[in-house]
C-alpha cells in the first residue's frame, strides 16, 4: 500500500505529465485553535419554553416515523408487501403532525432567538429533505441554519456537509465545492470519503468548465483529492472503496497516466476481481507495449473463467 503511494507520488513530479504538485487544490484544514475551540464543553445554549416544547413534539413525530420506518423494513423482509405499503400512511401521518408544530412557530420566528430559529431551520430542513422530497426548500433552510449567528458548531459544521451533498445533487458544483470547503475548515477530524467527495466535485466541475485551462486545474484537484483520500485510508488501514478506486483511476485517465495506473490496477484486483478489471489492465498493458505482462493477465484471467468474447483472447 505505501509502496502504491509513493510511487503515485514519485510520478506526480515527473514534469511531462500533467500532475500537479501533490498539494495543489487540497482544503485548508480546521487549525489547531479551531479543533481546540471544538472540543472545549462549552455552556450548552437552553431554546425558549414555549420553542421547547414545539421542538420536543417535533422530534417525537420524527421518532414515531423512524419506528414505522423500521416496522415497514422487517415486512418488506417477511415479503408482506401489502402490510408493508400500509405504513407509508402511517408514517406520513406522523410527519404530517410535526410538521403542524413547525408551521404554528413559523409566524414567530422574526421575535425568536437567534439560537431557536437556529432549530426550527435545522428540524425544518431535516423534514424537507428526508420525507418530503423538497431540495431546494432543504437547502434553503440549512442556508438558514449556518447563517444564524447562535447556531450550535455541530448543527453549522453539519449543515455546510449536508448543502455540499445537496448542491452536488442539483449539478451546482461550483457551490457544492464552496460549501465543502468551508465544512474542511472547521471539521474537527476528516475521513478519506470527505476528500473523495471534494475529488468527485472537481472531476463533475471540470465537464462546466469552458476554459481547457479551468477543466484541467478541476481534474488535477479530483486527482490530489481522491489520492490525498487513499493515502489516509491507507495510512488508517481503511479498505478503499471500488467506487472511489474508479474515480482515482478515472482522473489518472485524464491526466493522461497511464503507466502510473498499473499498480493501482493491479492492486483492485487483489481486492475486486472483476472482467473489466482485467480487461481494462489487459489494454493499458498492450498500449504500453508489455505483451508478456498482457499475456499473463489474460491467462490469468482465463482461469478465473473471467473471459468469454473471442475479441478477448487476442
Amino acid at each position: 500500500m505505501r509502496y502504491l503511494f509513493l510511487l503515485l507520488i514519485i510520478f506526480s513530479f515527473n514534469v511531462n505529465t500533467k500532475v500537479p504538485e501533490p498539494s495543489y487544490g487540497l482544503p485548508e484544514l480546521a487549525s489547531e485553535q479551531r479543533i481546540k475551540e471544538l472540543k472545549t464543553k462549552k455552556r450548552a445554549k437552553v431554546m425558549t419554553q414555549s420553542v421547547a416544547r414545539k421542538m420536543t413534539n417535533v422530534l417525537e413525530a420524527l421518532d414515531e416515523a423512524g419506528v414505522l420506518e423500521q416496522e415497514k423494513a422487517l415486512l418488506k423482509k417477511a415479503k408482506k408487501e401489502k402490510e408493508a405499503n400500509a405504513k407509508d400512511a402511517e408514517i406520513d401521518k406522523a410527519i404530517a403532525k410535526g410538521q403542524r408544530e413547525l408551521d404554528e412557530l413559523k409566524p414567530r420566528l422574526p421575535s425568536l432567538k437567534s439560537y431557536d430559529r437556529s432549530m426550527f431551520y435545522y428540524y425544518q430542513s431535516y423534514y424537507n429533505l428526508a420525507y418530503q422530497d423538497k431540495i431546494p426548500e432543504a437547502i434553503s433552510n440549512y442556508l438558514k441554519v449556518v447563517q444564524e449567528e447562535d447556531t450550535a458548531d455541530k448543527l453549522r459544521i453539519e449543515a455546510y456537509y449536508v448543502l455540499s451533498q445537496l448542491y452536488l445533487s442539483e449539478s451546482n458544483f461550483n457551490s457544492g465545492v464552496e460549501y465543502l470547503l468551508k465544512w474542511f475548515k472547521n471539521a474537527p477530524e476528516v475521513k478519506p470519503d470527505a476528500y473523495v467527495l471534494l475529488g468527485q466535485a472537481y472531476y463533475l466541475l471540470a465537464d462546466q468548465e469552458k476554459s481547457k485551462n479551468k477543466a484541467l486545474a478541476s481534474k488535477q484537484k479530483a486527482f490530489n483529492n481522491v489520492l490525498e483520500a487513499k493515502r489516509i485510508a491507507d495510512e488508517n488501514q481503511i479498505r478503499f472503496r471500488e467506487n472511489w478506486y474508479s474515480l482515482l483511476i478515472a482522473a489518472m485517465s485524464e491526466l493522461e497516466l497511464k503507466e502510473e495506473q498499473i499498480p493501482l490496477y493491479e492492486e483492485i484486483l487483489e481486492l475486486y476481481p472483476k472482467k473489466k478489471y482485467f480487461v481494462n489492465l489487459a489494454g493499458l498493458y498492450s498500449d504500453l507495449d508489455r505483451p508478456g505482462d498482457y499475456t499473463s493477465l489474460l491467462k490469468t484471467a482465463y482461469t478465473k473463467q473471467l473471459l468469454d468474447k473471442k475479441s478477448e483472447f487476442q
